[in-house]
């Protein structure tokens, strides 16, 4: 039997049996949808990490008061509450003098309370020294007005212009029952590691007196160092943790007290939960797959002791063995061919339809991969199911129960 002649046959037959075959091809199809679909995801989770740390200055330390894991400081600072270390004034003053630092500038951060005309939400505060602080932070862009540069002052976010209605240049707000006058706006940065978006910054002297209540006699949040240039910024971080460790006399078995963060730190604390992301969607999707290739597995093998007769018939007709196997290879490759056609159009659709409404990368790399295995186990199943039944005799085949 020619090539194209067992094509043909092999075709009709999966016509025969539409029902079978339409459920081990929709069984696969599922697997592989959720292994592209997943995998895709997961690819642009990673991109917008990467896009998102390119406003975190290589040359920037931060340091906050509580040992950060896979949690991922904010780039502004940081709002964590320290309950077992704390940072003071001193201990940026003791930094100014180490190799390699620039510039200190100290901040508190925390949550209050924001009030304009009749509304108030609780927002994020960061209380900063101006100049310093504008130094160490490049993401930091006035839309309109201007940067702080006195007390009574406050700079907005993007997403609070947004949560407050009529709120502008110009206007005046309450924070924790203090009168400010917003004197600037800034750019949205659409930013999740910087946060920017959603902060209220004011000047660092009037922060003390709006968190006095929270905050020990000169006892700060965080501190951001600028590192000087010629100078290796993980070493200068390295140095700076030693220095605190001894000033505080923190041994390594105790290094849980403050964290000292670099662009490198998060680069890889995000991607080692990216990776952990990554292996998790590929195990649900390859349940699903695995699922699919056992009913494709179990369809075949169904359909060729179905046709034991029909096998016997072509046996008695003078045809081979391996022409019988290649007839049940042909349906096995036709049938997984149709399926990962269907996953990829739908999974095409919608990672399309999902683009309109958030920025998503289309990685299909690993699915190509994965593609051809869902191909070659396909072949590999007919191949194997077909030989038992292709080997007997045409007279046992044609009374085979």
């Amino acid at each position: 039997m020619r090539v194209k002649e067992a094509l043909n046959f092999s075709f009709k037959q999966l016509k025969r049996r539409k029902k079978r075959s339409l459920i081990s091809m929709v069984a696969i199809a599922i697997g592989l949808f959720s292994l592209i679909v997943l995998t895709s995801l997961s690819s642009s989770i990673k991109e917008t990490t990467k896009t998102s740390l390119k406003g975190f200055s290589s040359n920037v330390i931060i340091i906050v008061p509580v040992k950060v894991g896979n949690i991922f400081s904010t780039a502004m600072g940081s709002a964590f509450r320290a309950y077992q270390g704390r940072l003071y004034e001193k201990d940026a003053e003791k930094l100014r003098h180490l190799p390699g630092v620039k510039l200190v500038s100290k901040v508190i951060a925390g949550n209050l309370l924001v009030k304009f005309k009749d509304k108030e939400m609780i927002k994020q505060i960061y209380c900063v020294e101006p100049d310093k602080f504008s130094s160490t932070e490049k993401s930091l862009r006035v839309e309109r007005g201007r940067w702080l540069s006195s007390l009574g002052e406050a700079v907005i976010g993007g997403d609070v212009k947004e949560d407050f209605d009529g709120l502008r240049v110009g206007k005046r707000i309450t924070i924790a029952n203090q009168s400010f006058k917003v004197v600037g706006e800034l750019r949205k940065t659409g930013n999740s590691l910087s946060q920017i978006d959603n902060v209220v910054f004011i000047h660092y002297k009037k922060g003390r007196e709006l968190f006095s209540y929270k905050l020990a006699e000169q006892e700060i949040t965080a501190i951001r160092i600028e590192v000087a240039d010629g100078y290796d910024v993980e070493e200068v971080a390295e140095n700076i943790k030693s220095y605190l460790m001894k000033i505080k006399h923190i041994s390594r078995e105790e290094d849980r007290f403050f964290s000292v963060i670099t662009k490198k730190f998060i680069e890889e604390n995000i991607s080692s939960i990216v990776n952990y992301l990554n292996y998790f969607f590929i195990a649900v999707a390859l349940i699903s797959l695995v699922v699919g290739l056992i009913g494709l597995a179990n369809s075949i093998y169904m359909s060729i002791v179905e046709r034991a007769r029909e096998i016997g018939v072509l046996k008695a007709l003078g045809m081979l063995e391996k022409e019988i196997r290649m007839l049940f290879v042909y349906e096995g490759f036709f049938l997984s061919l149709m399926a990962i056609f269907l996953a990829w159009i739908f999974s095409f659709l919608l990672l399309l339809f999902v683009s309109l409404f958030i920025s998503i990368s289309f990685n299909f790399s690993l699915s190509f991969v994965f593609s051809i295995i869902v191909l070659l186990f396909s072949l590999i199943v007919s191949y194997l199911a077909s030989a038992k039944i292709s080997s007997f005799p045409p007279a046992y085949a044609l009374r085979y129960e």
